[in-house]
Parts: C-alpha cells; structure tokens; sequence
C-alpha cells in the first residue's frame, strides 16, 4: 500500500471521529505526496480529489458570499492557509489542463482574500488571473460547447463549485438609477374621476413601523427580498440611464468590457461600456444605458461585465458596499407606453439668458425655448408659437393643454399672456411631422402711478379743507356732504374756470418745479422683471390611454420699462351735474415725445420727462346699478358703493399713448390710483336729483330766466331720490341774493337782503318727512321781484339726523374729521345737497 493511500485512511479515520481538522491535515498531505516530485508521473487530479475535502476541515468554503458572511461575522478562520490552499488548488487545476477551475478558484482568491492581499500579491495575482483567463478562452474558441463561466461548476464526483463573481473589480460606491430628461418624463394626467375603491378585505392587523422581515447579521444577503419602487417612471422607446461610481483598488490597469444592466420582466436593450481604469483610481463614472422595449414593470438587478478575462454576473445585494450604500435586491420602475414628443418655437427673439436661480424653473422643468422681449408698460404685442410633432415613433398629439406659471396674483396671470384654445384644438390630432401655430398676444402690464409720501399728505390734507369745500357745493356733490360756513362762500368752478385753471398750472414757472422735484426724486425709473413658463400638457397614443402625457414650457422674461406716469390725482366738478373732471398729472418717463389721448377727440403731446395736466371729463357714478342690481339687493354697503365708483372710474378712462418717432402704443391704466374717499364720493352722483321749473319752463344747462317786474313767477321743484335707501327729516329751502354783477366794491358783489324787493307765496322752507327710495317729492311756491336786476335762487336740501339707513351711506360722507367724530357718536349731522347751477332771474 502506497503512502497515499496510508494518509487517505488515516485522513477517513480521523474524520469518522470528528476530528476534521486533523482529517484536513493527512488529507491535504495525501495530496501533496501525489504529486510529489520523485514521481515520474504525478497525479494531479488524485491531488484535486484530495484537497477539495481538506477545505472544511481548515474553515475554508469556495462560496464567496458565504465566506464574505464569516469575514463581517469574524468566523473567517486562518486566512494565511486559506491562501495558501487556494494558490495549491490553482496550480493543481492548471496542471490537470483544466483552466476553467484554475479561473475559477483564482477569481475566488482575489475577490474573497482581497483584503489579506499585499500590494505585490494582487498584481501578482491579477495578472496570473488575466493569463488564465486567456488560455481558457482559446480552449473555449476551440470547442464546442464552451463553459458558462457566471454559473456554478459540478465536478465528476459530485462536488459544486459556487460561481464567483468580481464584484470588487471595480468597487461600486454608487450606484443611481437616473430618471429621464424633464422633457420625456410621463406625468399623470389629473383626473376629476375617483378612483374605485379596492376589493381587496382590510386587514384587521395594526400597521407597525417596525420592520420586523429585515434581515439580521446572521442572514446572508442572498435571502433578501427586499426591493425599491421608485417614484418616477420611464418610457418605453426612450434611452433610461444608471450612473456607476467606481473606484480601482488594483495596483494594474483595469480593462472592463461589455458592461450592460441586468434587468428582469420586460424586454430591455442593453447599450454595451468598455472602458479602462488606472491603477488605484477613484469616483470613475460609469452611464450604462438601455431602451424598453415594452410597457410594464421593470426590475433592475444589478450589471453584467467581463473583467480580468472572467464574466461577471454583479448583482446588488452582493456588491461590497451593499449595506453601506443602502442597496435593495432590486429596483422596480415602471415604464410607461409610447408618448409623443413635442418641438415648440416661438417668433420672440430667442436669448442665452437663462432663468435666475430663484425663478419658476425647476430641476423637474423642461425649457423648450428661452425668449426674452423689452416692451413699455401698458404696450401690447402678437407673437407666433409653433408646435410640432417631433415624435420619433410616429405618435399622434392628441392632446394640448397651455397653462400660465408665474408670481404674479392669479387675476393678473391671464391678462399678461392670452391665446385662443380653439386655435390649438381645431388642428388636432397632430401627425408627426405636422405643427401648430397660434397667436400669443403679450400684455405689459405695469404701475403707472407714483406713490410718494409727498402726493398721500397731498391728497389727505386737501381733501379735508378746499376740495370738500369746492365740492360740497354742486348738485351732484357726493350725499352726506358736511357743511360748513365757508362752503356758502364757495362758487361754481365751472369748464371755463378750470380750463384757466388749468392752463395757467401748464404756462406757469411751478410745473417745471414740479416736474425737475419729480425727476429728482423718482429718476431713474427702475424696469420691471417679469418670469412667465407657458406650459404646454400634450399626450396621444398608447400613453394617453394609459392616463399619462409630458410637459414642455416656453420661457419669456419681460422686461417692462415705464411709459406714463400718473403723479397727481383729484376730481373737480363740471358744468353739468351729472359730469366731472379727472384731473391728472401725466409724467412722460420715456426718452421720446408722446401723444396721449385721453378722450375720442383731445389728444396732448408730452415731450421726454416732462408732466402735462389733462382734465378728463366722465361721467358720475349712479349710486344704484339697475342693470345688475334687484330689487331685494339695493342696500347697498360702503364698500360695494366704493368698489362700484372704482370700477366706473376704471371703464370711464381711456389713456392711450403713441411715441410717433417708433410707432408703439399703448395703454395706461388707472385701476391701482390710490382715489381717496373723498375723491370717491365726489365721482358718486348725488341721491337727490333736481327737477326745476320757473313757470313750467325748465332749467338746462344753466339758462338765465326772464321775467318783467312785478310778475308772478311760479317755482316748481321736484326732488327725485335715486339712492337705494329712504332719506328721512329733509330740509328743503330757497335762498335769494341779488347779484351785482360788475361791482368793483369788495364785499358788495351780492345783495341777501331782500325783503322789500320781492314777495313770497306760498313757503320757501319745507320740512320733508321722508322721500323713499326711487320716488319723488314736489313742492310749489311764488314770486314777485318789484325791482329790475339780477337775482340768483339757491336751492338747497338738508338733514340733521342720522338713521340706520343713512349710515349706509357713509361712504358719500365727508372725512373732515369735525364731521367723523359725530359720526362715530351717531349724533346729529348737517348733509346738505344743493341743486347745481343756481337759477339765473333777470327782471326788466
């Protein structure tokens, strides 16, 4: 019996005991003394035999993901003669001429002993790795029926070597799966339809966040189930994309061939990497890419490569850095049906400029086209948009939805941008190929007032001293007017006067003081930066089906420069009493001449960064609205009568402006004028409406009245309530003066002295109770002047209560601030209303 055969059934003896590694020991000296080197003919597959079952006995297993489990549960053993038992099984394969087992215990020796490796040892190794790679694929070129390097290999005998594949090589420090490009990623349509309920039972079992199914220390990593849905979605036909980071520990160039994903449920087009590594080098990125061929879920497993000559089947629960990197068995995406894909153009001057950072896109935002455009504001242009169907698979657009996304408020958002949707929804579906194109008028919308401390202490102090004054004394003054002594002194501005008026502020030395205070103080006038993403929605085909579509956005940033300023602002009244002025002060911030047109046929020319005053002459507001208000809703509140005179005010103005030198125009609004309540009040006509005859001859516009001494003239007045509430406790009264109209003798202009100049028939003071809402009041009386002149009748209705109804009206009430104080305290007040012009009697 040979010495073989002796250490062999020593070897079976002490393994029948229990005593393996003793058994490991005569085994694996069994084998070296087969191939020992007197011998003439060694028998190296007798030492194969022999040295595969010592491997137990010395702690060593040839599966490297159970021996990665010993090396983090520190259960590894002696790494020293497990290296040295590997290079053993090494050279016995290549000497059997069995080079797919020489590979496969090599690859095993680098991957699982790495760490216990010296720097000289991996180089060594490494090449030794590549030299047999490369004897096995001539082997392999040569017959047949080549070996599958990435699956286990069963010996004659029985034994299974695991498969080993190089996850180290490279190392994956990361390991991304990358959403699409904003442009081609599927987002779900909203939908006003609910989803069905689910028919599957709840469950009577309480949720837990403990994650009772994770796997512990003891577990292997192949056991894991766990895998990643991912929140977003691809799209079949279009290019997907994982992003690798990985690092080379070999000391040897590393050369990595036909690295493609491995994935699972859908028919997935790999894109093949080759690449090569420097020796030690780190944070290489890796872009492997693929096409879904199909819709559904897909699971990404993990990558495929052929490195140092072996095939590897790299799957992520068994990458090294698994755990660390938090990796799951696989993630699942779901790829969506074919959408199709939009080209979008636009006639805007198209710009480099790309959206601050803080603006409306996103990393989730697509921009097709970046426009920038400089208009004036209140200027409006047409621009062209084109959209075509750029679809690579031939998908019909069936579907276009445009939206607005900025910062401004909601009610500003679509009067900035406005489009026609039937222009859009006439041409489609849209094939591939075909475009769209529609207009998209583009609204500057601007401030064109200047709110200054200066103009608001302007506004409030005046508005309580002289203008109420001047303005409390018109028929159609604004109700509830307070009165006090001056306001009898005051006199009719009429058109003449203002027009005076007027002229003289525009030929005087002040408006150029006005003006050079103005350019001080406000120039230079700041643009406007306004972001717009016009949003486009579309969808067709199969993934429109499925309830998904995409989105593209057109960017426009607008710079909008000051065209016309509105400085100054105040209401003065007119010859007639349902009319009054708006009187404007007008800033041209532009560096060009402008004509402003503020009625159908007055126009004025502003030169550059000048101010002219116009009188815009409109017409008051009606305190009730027939056309929109009934008859159960005519109370109506301060705020409502406000809102109401602002909107009036708003419909009434029209200020267009032109620069003749570049032909642009556009409009300047007064919506954002800050109009003060007065200034409000004044514009509301007033609730009592006068209807006066002097023997049935009616007053108009003025007229003067003649008559001969000593004639009877009988005076009929109608008042006429208007407003939406009853007005209680009037005071109705005439007041004569005889008015010298060219008297040179201060304080002898008018005579109120009367009494033995004329005679009174009937009453010229009337205490009417009540005059409802809508209905009228009549009174009659006489005269007779005995003395030829000129005599002048003021007519006049006032209240000293205040009632629930009146205090409707407050917003018509003066805000001089004698006057607020008695509204606060509900006591008694003066409303006066008096009817505007004065009666004009000449006596011959």
């Amino acid at each position: 019996m040979s010495n073989v055969d002796n250490l062999t059934m020593i070897a079976e003896v002490y393994a029948n005991t229990g005593q393996n590694r003793k058994a490991a020991f005569y085994r694996r000296l069994a084998a070296l003394k087969a191939v020992s080197l007197h011998l003439e003919d060694p028998d190296w597959i007798k030492c194969y035999q022999l040295l595969l079952p010592s491997l137990d006995g010395y702690g060593l297993t040839l599966d490297p993901i159970e021996y990665q489990r010993r090396i983090d549960t520190n259960t590894v053993g002696w790494p020293g003669i497990h290296l040295q038992l590997l290079q053993e099984l090494v050279t016995t394969a290549a000497k059997m001429d069995c080079h797919s087992l020489a590979v496969r215990h090599m690859s095993f020796l680098l991957q699982s002993l790495f760490q216990h490796l010296t720097v000289n040892q991996r180089q060594e190794f490494a090449n030794k790795l590549i030299s047999l790679s490369a004897r096995l694929a001539e082997e392999e070129s040569s017959s047949s029926s080549p070996t599958v390097e990435s699956s286990a290999m069963k010996l004659q005998n029985g034994f299974v070597i695991p498969s080993v594949n190089l996850t180290k090589f490279p190392t994956v420090v990361s390991f991304k799966v990358q959403n699409l490009s904003p442009h081609l990623r599927p987002v779900k349509l909203k939908s006003k339809i609910k989803p069905l309920p689910s028919s599957t039972p709840s469950s009577p079992f309480i949720f837990t966040p403990l994650q009772l199914n994770r796997s512990t220390v003891n577990t292997p990593r192949r056991l894991s189930t766990v895998s990643t849905l991912l929140d977003y979605k691809w799209t079949e036909g279009e290019i997907a994309t994982v992003i690798l980071v990985v690092n080379n520990y070999l000391p040897i160039e590393l050369n990595i061939s036909q690295m493609v994903l491995m994935t699972n449920g859908l028919t997935f087009e790999t894109h093949a990497v080759s690449l090569t590594m420097a020796p030690d080098s780190q944070n290489v990125t890796i872009k492997l890419t693929g096409i879904p061929r199909s819709s559904g879920k897909l699971d990404i497993l993990g990558y495929s490569m052929q490195t140092l000559g072996v095939n590897s089947e790299c799957r992520l629960r068994e990458l090294p850095k698994a755990k660390k990197l938090k990796l799951p068995k696989n993630y699942s995406v779901e790829v969506i049906p074919f959408l199709p894909l939009i080209g979008i153009s636009c006639s805007l001057p198209k710009t480099t400029q790309t959206l601050p950072t803080n603006s409306l896109a996103t990393d989730k935002t697509h921009i097709a086209y970046n426009a920038m455009v400089t208009m004036f504001a209140g200027e409006k242009r047409t621009f062209q948009i084109t959209l075509s169907n750029n679809s690579p698979n031939s998908e019909l657009i069936e579907l276009i939805n445009v939206s607005i996304i900025t910062k401004l408020p909601k009610e500003t958002e679509r009067s900035l941008l406005e489009w026609d949707d039937n222009e859009i929804i006439k041409d489609l579906p849209l094939a591939c190929g075909a475009s769209i194109t529609f207009d998209l008028n583009l609204n500057a919308i601007g401030g064109f007032v200047v709110e200054s401390s200066h103009n608001n202490n302007r506004n409030n102090t005046k508005a309580t001293t002289n203008r109420s004054a001047t303005i409390g004394s018109h028929q159609n003054s604004p109700a509830h007017t307070g009165v006090t002594a001056t306001t009898k002194k005051t006199q009719l501005l009429g058109s003449t006067t203002l027009a005076n008026f007027i002229s003289e502020l525009q030929t005087n030395s002040k408006p150029k003081q006005i003006d050079k205070r103005i350019n001080d103080t406000f120039d230079p006038f700041p643009s406007k930066i306004v972001e717009v993403l016009l949003m486009f929605e579309y969808s067709g085909g199969p993934g429109l089906a499925s309830g998904y579509c995409r989105q593209s956005c057109l960017a426009i940033i607008i710079e909008i420069q000051p065209s016309l300023l509105i400085t100054h602002w105040d209401v003065l009244p007119a010859d007639l009493p349902t009319n009054c002025f708006l009187v404007l002060d007008a800033l041209n911030v532009t560096t060009q001449e402008m004509e402003l047109h503020y009625t159908a046929t007055k126009e004025i020319l502003i030169e550059a960064n000048e101010t002219c005053r116009i009188p815009v002459p409109i017409e008051r507001c009606p305190l009730v609205d027939d056309e929109t208000d009934s008859d159960d809703k005519r109370e109506d509140s301060s705020q409502t009568l406000l809102a109401r005179c602002r909107q009036h005010l708003i419909n009434q103005l029209n200020l267009n402006w032109k620069l003749p030198s570049s032909g642009i125009r556009g409009t300047a609004s007064v919506a954002n004028v800050p109009y003060s309540d007065q200034m409000l009040n004044s514009i509301l006509l007033s609730p009592i409406q006068w209807e006066v005859t002097l023997n049935d001859q009616n007053l108009r516009n003025g007229n003067e009245f003649s008559f001969k001494a000593g004639q009877y003239i009988s005076v009929a007045i109608s008042l006429y309530n208007c407003s939406a509430v009853s007005l209680k406790s009037l005071n109705l009264s005439i007041n004569y003066y005889q008015d010298y109209q060219n008297s040179h003798r201060i304080g002898k202009e008018r005579n109120y002295r009367l009494e033995m100049k004329k005679a009174l028939t009937g009453f010229d003071r009337v205490v009417i109770p009540e005059i409802e809402s809508m209905k009228n009041y009549c009174h009659e009386c006489g005269l007779t002047f005995f003395y030829r002149g000129i005599y002048k009748l003021g007519i006049e209705c006032n209240t000293n209560t205040i009632s629930d109804d009146t205090i409707r009206l407050k917003p018509m009430a003066n805000s001089d601030g004698k006057h607020n104080k008695s509204n606060k305290s509900h006591q008694k007040s003066t409303t006066l209303w008096k009817c505007s012009p004065s009666l004009v009697i000449s006596i011959e």
